[in-house]
């Protein structure tokens, strides 16, 4: 839509900078969001449920709720134009037209946050409640809502090796508000929804001109979803256009470089929040650089900048790696399990097949990349993303390959290749899109119908297609972790709208039964004070057969839970081998005597199942290259007798202390 253009002193006439145009998004994006919670708020008043809690979202009611968003986005942005053009015309006449970048990033914000808001309606969880993963991002919260030091999230005395930055922020936000660190994971992943598409057009811009960055920008942040994740999903939109600027030298035309200082800021900031994927898009600087080479091309990255640019990132990023440095410099041992989990069998990488939506956006990524190619257009955008979606695929099939002797998670490369691809895909569209358009007129008139005809049906079809892809991309990345969050239950015992039995039985806490058939963390703790006389907190290094309690109450683990999140000096091997001899014992004084004296660290306290066989807690144990196997730890009750140790019984367990 066009509108009169204002004065140069009124309005600039060039297109808005990137600071208008990206608080322009953020204002339109906060807009729709806002509109999708009011949507569910009215459906909550027109249509109550029977027990006076929020009703499970339906996926009519997500649709129409996000539609809604969608709506009242699109309107402020027409409006905004409307005005502005109108005001322009009072005061100076002539034309200009609106941007459509704001609307685009707006967009794709609202679509994000919006489903995963209506997802989540009715559950004070984030994705997947405290189900696999997120149960160790709780508790990662937990801790340092608890304590801002840099400590490892379960290890008493150990300092953080996971990259600290989010969990950090989300815990020292739960301290400040005054609520408990796992009531922070939703309201986090719903803001990072929001912000994904913003945050990786500023980077994306920088090697994508015009528009079409905020299109790329866009659909890889919906292709990628992945909410239960924040932080791996911030690192994946946002270093890959890093990397091409950096890595490959690809810049949009007009934009001032940065500085090796500057992208060692950015760099530094990315490996406080995840590592995995510099592991892959080293391979593929790498195989850039030898290209570069043989083709007598100016190396990226060049020597003097890429060095500086690295010494930036490593100072940076020196509280994720600095503690687990510094302990193995005195001499600490890295346990041989850590880092060594694959799934079994062998992962077959994502392939660009056109049988679905997402194939179809796949399938012409690699046509344009490859049409590109022999255009000779290897030095550009198209030439980089080719020469990383290479590397990764080579990583990812060759890391499962020499995986008998050396564990990389190459597996966790296809998340990398569905970005190169989404964005592969949105480029070649926009290449195809330009075409039809530059058709010399001379050619055009005798054809006009045609040519017209041709335009409508690429932007119908392109229209079908994004609606399909992000549908299908909410519905994995979305909709099966927010229905695992509409099951699990609160630490106080009570449920969410969804109520007690979920559709998958094995959506729930680690050591905890779906429904309320146990006891609740709450009636765990009330147990543990009944014993010990206070609650248990920090202080207290306890065996846990349960992951919900140190998700939810900040104690420290004995042992965790799973040896893939057990810190790399945490000696889980012999944290298990204590417990596999305690059960070994004959007598309470020996079981007293290897817990409370072993030479690893004493233990203050026993959280312990039941079944019909007796007192057991379970952890798993890798298996190394085939997964992991559960490996349960069984106590004879006899051994946890008085005066040694007081006990308390629990729903499906026991709290055990020794005295």
């Amino acid at each position: 839509m066009s509108f009169p253009a204002p004065s140069a002193a009124a309005c600039p006439q060039e297109a808005p900078g990137p600071r208008r145009t990206w608080a322009a998004a953020t204002a339109l994006a906060v807009l729709g969001w806002a509109a999708v919670w009011a949507a569910l708020e009215l459906g909550d008043l027109l249509v109550p449920s029977r027990d006076g809690g929020d009703p499970q979202p339906t996926g009519a009611r997500v649709v129409l709720t996000v539609a809604v968003g969608l709506a009242v986005t699109a309107l402020a942005w027409w409006s905004a134009g409307w005005s502005a053009g109108w005001l322009a015309a009072r005061r100076a006449g002539g034309g200009r037209r609106t941007t459509s970048e704001p609307l685009v990033l707006a967009g794709a914000g609202v679509v994000l946050a919006g489903s995963s808001t209506a997802l989540l309606h009715g559950t004070r969880w984030g994705m997947d409640g405290l189900y696999s993963d997120a149960g160790f991002r709780t508790e990662a919260v937990t801790r340092f809502a608890d304590s801002a030091a840099l400590a490892d999230y379960a290890y008493r005395g150990l300092p953080a090796y996971y990259p600290p930055l989010l969990p950090w922020l989300q815990g020292r936000a739960a301290d400040l508000l005054g609520v408990p660190g796992w009531a922070v994971m939703k309201p986090t992943q719903l803001l990072v929804c929001l912000l994904v598409p913003l945050l990786s057009w500023l980077l994306w811009r920088r090697v994508v001109p015009g528009r079409r960055a905020a299109w790329v920008a866009g659909v890889v942040a919906v292709a990628t979803v992945l909410p239960l994740k924040p932080d791996e999903w911030l690192v994946l939109t946002l270093v890959v256009p890093w990397w091409l600027e950096v890595c490959r030298g690809v810049r949009a035309p007009g934009r001032a470089p940065v500085g090796a200082v500057g992208h060692g800021l950015v760099l530094g900031g990315l490996l406080l929040l995840h590592t995995y994927f510099f592991a892959p898009l080293a391979l593929a600087t790498a195989l850039g650089m030898a290209l570069d080479l043989l083709r007598r091309r100016p190396v990226h990255p060049r020597p003097g900048p890429g060095l500086v640019t690295g010494l930036v990132a490593v100072v940076v990023a020196a509280p994720s790696w600095g503690g687990p440095a510094w302990l193995r410099l005195q001499g600490a041992a890295s346990d041989s399990l850590q880092l060594r989990w694959s799934p079994p069998g062998f992962d077959r990488p994502p392939l660009p097949w056109p049988t679905d939506p997402r194939g179809v956006l796949e399938a012409v990524g690699v046509l344009w990349l490859l049409w590109a190619l022999g255009r000779h257009r290897s030095a550009g955008v198209a030439g980089g993303l080719l020469v990383a979606l290479v590397s990764a695929y080579v990583f990812m099939v060759g890391g499962q390959l020499l995986q008998p002797g050396v564990a990389v998670l190459p597996e966790k490369s296809d998340e990398l290749v569905e970005a190169l691809l989404a964005a592969a895909g949105v480029l070649g569209l926009a290449e195809l899109g330009s075409g039809l358009a530059a058709v010399p007129a001379a050619r055009r008139r005798p054809r006009s119908r045609p040519v017209a005809a041709a335009a409508v049906v690429l932007v119908a079809a392109v229209a079908v297609l994004a609606g399909l892809v992000t549908v299908q991309a909410v519905h994995r990345g979305v909709e099966r972790p927010a229905a695992a969050a509409q099951h699990t239950r609160y630490p106080d015992g009570s449920l969410p709208a969804g109520g007690a039995v979920p559709p998958s039985p094995r959506w729930h806490a680690w050591g905890v039964e779906p429904g309320v058939s146990g006891a609740s963390v709450a009636e765990v703790t009330a147990a543990w004070e009944r014993v010990t006389g206070r609650p248990p907190g920090s202080g207290d290094v306890v065996v846990s057969a349960r992951s919900d309690l140190p998700a939810t109450v900040p104690v420290h683990l004995f042992v965790s839970w799973k040896s893939i999140y057990s810190h790399p000096q945490g000696r889980f091997e012999d944290r298990l081998a204590v417990l596999e001899a305690v059960a070994r014992c004959g007598t309470p004084a020996c079981a007293h005597r290897l817990l409370r004296g072993n030479d690893v660290e004493p233990v203050d306290g026993l959280v312990l199942n039941r079944d019909g066989r007796g007192l057991y807690a379970s952890v798993t144990v890798d298996t190394f290259p085939e997964a992991w196997e559960r490996r349960a730890v069984r106590f004879d009750d006899r051994l946890f007798a008085a005066p040694w140790f007081g006990t308390a019984q629990v729903a499906g367990g026991a709290v055990v202390v020794p005295r």
